[in-house]
């Protein structure tokens, strides 16, 4: 069975809605299962310490993404599609210093 180290590896850091719809569509397991799994995520997988999502969401990376333009990227863009207040000043600030 593939593992959220799997998703995250070809994925890249991800929202956690994004990796339960993953585990329970294609890897078929209960919603309840996937929403464990996120909550005893052990290294070298981590939740970004701010929540900076709505509803609670956690943003999930491995380790080796965190200092990677690919992370920031990504975590911009779940601010957005999750209609994050953070996401649209970050916009704001981003369209004013360009």
């Amino acid at each position: 069975m593939a593992t959220i180290l799997n998703y995250l590896q070809q994925h890249g850091p991800s929202r956690s809605s994004d990796i339960v719809t993953w585990l329970t569509h294609d890897q078929k397991i209960s919603a309840e299962a996937a929403r464990k799994r996120i909550s005893q995520l052990q290294e070298p997988l981590f939740k970004f310490p701010v929540h900076l999502l709505p509803k609670g969401e956690s943003f999930i990376y491995h380790v080796d993404h965190r200092k990677t333009e690919r992370f920031w990227v990504q975590f911009l863009d779940a601010m957005r599609t999750s209609r994050s207040a953070f996401g649209s000043t970050i916009d704001a600030i981003l369209h004013v210093v360009a």
